[in-house]
């Protein structure tokens, strides 16, 4: 089998998307299949111009959106839709020069860009949905609520959904997302549906189940003493991943543990970084805080082993809840105790005082709280450690992740070949 991965967003980045399409590539070659990524990053697209451009100059834009991620100087739907215009084009090509069994988009807006030559070629259209296109532009800041941006982002979503032959959805919250907006459509809209999955992330354990093992040179590495007690924050700098909460946890737990040297460190970039560095000097935190914006995938496995406790300290924003973090999951399987908060694919996948432990989102009264329970109880942390990475090799290694894989592009399959 042959599949063809693509996404809006630029591959690799750093991002939860982007890990779950390496894992899948990964996934794929050791079940002796093929798989390839096409996304609209810059390498990509400059290739296509190279070898295609003539065939299509007559309907595309003159540019697109650079990376994606960028917005022109207009508005988000409008980059959206030159991006989309753009990513079509370039599927489009590689369809028609290559043969694949499957075309698996990681977002709306790929699935709508790739509908027009699936259908043409009768490949079937797998959809993983990671996010909330309409909720996360507007918690992002990027659209205002109620606008027609919003409406138009939305109307992407449902048609994107309504596009795919079989979606998998990341955690219940989403799944449940899915079926509303299906719903919500004109009659007929629904006819022929597809099969929607609820598929939790996965996690390489060949990457990260050893990471414990190298703790001390891990540590040594990147300047802790033996004394510091580090709290790691793998998170995007996003609302809804709620980074700013750690701070004012960390002050709590510097006053109650005048003898320890607490320290915090984010690894990941966003629209809160400057809050946060501003808040940390406003504290007095400074010197305890470190954000590290840009860091390798390949190089998380040694932030994980330097850490004694990490934190996924996730808040609902505009609607959106955090779906199953895929650097929660990394974690459990490194070895390291989690506090997390209690809502959306977090609270599905932590057992609360099995395999981690759970807080109230925002909330830096209750995580200073739950770290120092791990302060207190080495045991404690190292029973919750020990119980994570359990949980993860038996519910969420790649062996079991690629069945539920497996169903799923056969349900597309059979979808397909229903309404050829």
């Amino acid at each position: 089998m042959k599949v063809l991965m693509t996404s809006i967003w630029p591959y690799p980045h750093t991002g939860g998307i982007s890990s779950h399409i390496s894992l899948l590539e990964k996934t794929l070659r050791k079940k002796g299949h093929r798989g390839n990524v096409l996304t609209l990053s810059e390498e990509n697209l400059t290739a296509f111009l190279d070898r295609r451009i003539a065939r299509f100059a007559s309907r595309i834009p003159a540019s697109p959106a650079r990376n994606a991620s960028l917005s022109l100087n207009a508005s988000l739907p409008v980059a959206h839709e030159v991006n989309k215009v753009w990513l079509a084009a370039m599927i489009e090509d590689e369809l028609a020069t290559f043969r694949y069994d499957v075309v698996h988009c990681h977002d709306v807006l790929s699935c709508l860009a790739a509908s027009p030559a699936c259908r043409k070629k009768g490949i079937p259209l797998v959809l993983t949905v990671h996010g909330y296109l309409a909720r996360e532009a507007v918690a992002s800041g990027a659209v205002r609520s109620g606008t027609w941006e919003e409406s138009y982002l939305e109307g992407n979503e449902r048609e994107g959904y309504r596009a795919a032959d079989a979606i998998a959805a990341v955690d219940s919250a989403l799944r449940k997302h899915v079926v509303e907006l299906l719903a919500d459509g004109p009659p007929g809209a629904a006819a022929g549906k597809q099969e929607i999955f609820l598929i939790h992330n996965a996690v390489d354990l060949d990457e990260f189940a050893g990471s414990t093992k190298v703790r001390a040179e891990a540590r040594k590495i990147l300047g802790f003493s033996g004394e510091d007690f580090v709290l790691l924050c793998p998170r995007r700098l996003t609302a809804k991943n709620g980074v700013r909460y750690p701070l004012p946890a960390l002050k709590i737990l510097r006053e109650r543990n005048p003898h320890r040297n607490i320290l915090l460190v984010y690894a990941g970039d966003g629209e809160e970084r400057d809050a946060i560095v501003n808040e940390a000097c406003s504290s007095g935190l400074r010197d305890s805080v470190a954000i590290l914006p840009s860091v390798e995938h390949e190089k998380m496995p040694w932030l994980y082993a330097a850490s004694d406790v990490v934190l996924i300290p996730s808040a609902t924003s505009a609607g959106v809840v955090e779906a199953t973090s895929i650097a929660l999951l990394e974690a459990m399987a490194s070895g390291v105790p989690v506090v997390a908060s209690a809502i959306g694919g977090i609270a599905e996948i932590v057992q609360d005082g099995v395999s981690g432990l759970l807080v109230p989102e925002r909330d830096p009264e209750a995580i200073a709280a739950a770290v120092q329970r791990i302060i207190d109880e080495p045991e404690l942390g190292g029973r919750l450690a020990e119980n994570a990475k359990t949980q993860v090799m038996e519910r969420h290694s790649p062996d079991v992740w690629w069945r539920s894989v497996e169903r799923l592009y056969e349900s597309a399959r059979e979808r397909r070949e229903r309404i050829r």
